[in-house]
């Protein structure tokens, strides 16, 4: 699995390129780096930076020497900022090494409710092609503010909290077979949460390995993610914030996805599903969540976390646009949904029906939907109207 860091969950931005290629777009919520999840209660706000998804985004091609793009989505979380600037760039030299890095900032000032929130994330990725797989290495750090000064009585009250991850990992790929990840993480974490005049803290630190399958078959995309915890440690000075904490966790993930066409080509289809369990009293920020991008695309990301369940979606594409086929217009309809289950607050699911249109022009990709919860579960009826754009040059 990709290195996936944490103080916010964010949706893929932008359109990829391969959105716009017929039958070879398997939905981003089928990515491995989707699944890292984000936490619940008082720091439900928390969450992973979906490293996948974004590093290829606003790219024309991984290959080229120098690839720069930049993005912006209104899919970020209210209170921190719901529009985010991205920054891509990458640099690929003929011997096979490659650098990539990524910055995003949530533009905290121009939604009422994140006036004072803050969100910055930024990534680094360094990987070397040999003939005996790839080999990489790669940190990352996120951190969030929630700016909404809300009043408890006449006291002030603020959440803040950074995550810094760091991987090294070789992968390999077997022809007709699939791929295969081995890495290493570290992750460290700390929460503050101001009231008045108290200061409580907390502070995580633990070790991971994971071992990562994605086969690609004709049509079908299987994968499977497999993370145990090694060792770790925390402190708090009053009351644990981030819940439970066992560093020596399991987490297993597997997902399926398939996509085609129909009707003479002139439907595109997409169906994805994936189900995860885990300890129950692992670290809140390797769960599940429910929310976001295919997951109950109505709702914040990351709005609810838990040790099992599973999410899935399914996409129907119009290919085509009569008289608008220079702009690379498709229409979609998606219905998607999660259901998870958190060790105290009990069971939360989440479907949603979403409209949207996928556009390109030249190196220009926007996505405008409108998503609407239909069903739910200890959650609250939601919409959200969302637009996404990437530039790459």
């Amino acid at each position: 699995m990709m290195f996936a860091s944490a103080v916010l969950a964010y949706p893929a931005f932008g359109v990829a390129s391969s959105q716009f290629e017929g039958t070879q777009d398997i939905q981003s919520s089928m990515r491995m780096a989707d699944v890292t999840p984000r936490f619940h209660t008082i720091d439900n706000l928390l969450g992973s930076l979906q490293g996948d998804n974004q590093s290829r985004l606003g790219f024309p091609s991984e290959k080229d020497p120098l690839n720069l793009g930049v993005t912006y989505s209104t899919q970020g979380q209210d209170a921190t900022g719901r529009d985010v600037i991205g920054i891509n760039a990458s640099v690929n030299t003929k011997s096979g090494f490659s650098v990539e890095g990524h910055y995003l900032h949530g533009l905290e000032g121009l939604r009422t409710l994140s006036k004072e929130g803050r969100y910055d994330a930024g990534r680094v990725r360094l990987s070397q092609d040999t003939r005996y797989g790839e080999f990489f290495i790669g940190g990352d750090i996120t951190g969030a503010d929630v700016g909404v000064s809300k009043k408890v009585s006449r006291f002030q009250q603020e959440l803040a909290g950074e995550t810094r991850r760091a991987v090294v990992g070789h992968g390999y790929n077997f022809d007709g077979i699939g791929s295969v990840q081995n890495s290493f993480g570290w992750t460290h974490r700390e929460q503050t949460y101001d009231i008045h005049k108290h200061h409580l803290v907390e502070t995580q630190e633990y070790q991971t390995w994971n071992t990562t399958y994605n086969g690609q078959f004709g049509y079908s995309q299987f994968n499977a993610s497999i993370t145990k915890g090694l060792s770790g440690e925390r402190s708090f000075n009053y009351v644990p914030l981030m819940g439970e904490f066992n560093p020596n966790f399991y987490a297993v993930q597997l997902g399926y996805g398939l996509q085609g066409l129909a009707l003479y080509d002139q439907l595109g289809y997409g169906l994805s599903g994936s189900y995860f369990k885990g300890s129950e009293d692992m670290p809140s920020a390797e769960r599940m969540t429910i929310g976001g991008s295919g997951r109950g695309s109505s709702h914040e990301a990351g709005v609810v976390s838990g040790y099992k369940g599973g999410f899935a979606e399914a996409r129907l594409y119009g290919m085509s646009i009569p008289g608008l086929s220079c702009f690379a217009l498709k229409p979609y309809l998606s219905v998607n949904g999660a259901k998870t289950s958190h060790p105290t607050e009990g069971e939360f699911s989440l479907v949603s029906v979403e409209v949207g249109v996928i556009g390109r022009r030249k190196d220009v990709s926007t996505t405008l939907s409108y998503a609407k919860s239909v069903k739910d579960e200890n959650l609250d009826h939601d919409s959200r109207l969302n637009l996404d754009l990437s530039y790459a040059f």
